[in-house]
């Protein structure tokens, strides 16, 4: 029963795989007439291979329901049938043994009466001819009972030996077919893909020139804003209006940079002895 459930469900999902590609097939053909050039030729290809995978997956499943779901139903309903016939010879066991439980106590009783002796011969006697005749009536239902049950046993290991034997033949040839229509399914789904996969590999970007194109040099930093340094423009030396000069005159020395401790030792040393001034520049002052 549990191999029909299982069986039974793989059966509809295969029907539900095939609305499913006939739904994806149905939309990518459509996205394929609302797209133009070689995109939309691509997606209408690829709606038609999946509305043909759509037929071909529900011709499987129908193939799937009468060679393999319903020889799996006909083996479930022999199967209850093999019970009900054990369930047959149950019965008549039961019987059997409920008659020569009967007989049992009939010559129990028999045997009592004629421990027992004479007390009234006449009634006596019709007691034991009672006896013995119920006696003989159950001894003859133990018999055909027995019989009863002896063929039925027969009939039923005869027939679940013929079930045993036929069994591994039939399903031997059901799951070889099973497995034998699921590769050649398998190959049809994969050579229908296949067809479709250089149409999309085909795809390629539109191609630009300039800086679009995929092999345009990649451009620096942008300096379209900022001017190229000339000689002109290079402050190699300051102009003599900067420094307040006339025109020809020279612009003293810039101070020669050294090191903070020469200068440091430079500004200690001007401090400590001072430059004396000129005798000229003294009486000018004065």
């Amino acid at each position: 029963v549990a191999v029909l459930k299982h069986t039974h469900g793989l059966v509809e999902k295969g029907r539900e795989m095939a609305q499913a590609l006939f739904d994806f097939g149905l939309a990518f053909t459509l996205l394929g007439q609302a797209e133009a050039g070689a995109l939309g030729d691509a997606m209408s290809k690829l709606g038609h291979c999946a509305d043909n995978l759509s037929r071909t997956t529900a011709d499987e499943a129908d193939k799937e329901m009468e060679f393999f779901d319903e020889p799996i139903q006909d083996y479930v309903r022999l199967a209850k049938q093999v019970k009900l016939a054990l369930d047959v010879r149950t019965d008549k066991m039961n019987t059997y043994e409920s008659l020569l439980s009967e007989q049992e106590s009939k010559k129990a009783a028999c045997d009592r009466l004629n421990v027992a002796g004479a007390g009234d011969a006449p009634n006596h006697s019709q007691k034991v001819a009672a006896a013995d005749e119920e006696l003989r009536a159950v001894s003859a239902q133990v018999e055909k009972a027995k019989e009863e049950c002896d063929v039925v046993t027969r009939r039923v290991f005869e027939e679940i030996e013929r079930f045993k034997c036929e069994k591994l033949v039939d399903f031997k040839a059901i799951v070889q077919d099973y497995v034998q229509m699921q590769i050649e399914y398998n190959k049809r789904v994969e050579d229908a893909w296949r067809e479709v996969l250089p149409t999309l590999q085909g795809l390629i970007s539109p191609q630009t020139d300039g800086a679009g194109s995929p092999n345009a040099q990649p451009h620096g930093p942008d300096t379209a804003g900022f001017a190229s340094p000339t000689a002109a423009q290079t402050p190699t030396s300051a102009s003599a209006e900067s420094f307040g000069l006339a025109e020809g005159a020279v612009p003293p020395a810039a101070p020669r940079m050294g090191s903070l401790d020469a200068v440091s030792d430079a500004e200690g040393d001007g401090a400590a002895n001072p430059t004396p001034a000129s005798e000229s520049e003294e009486e000018n002052f004065v």
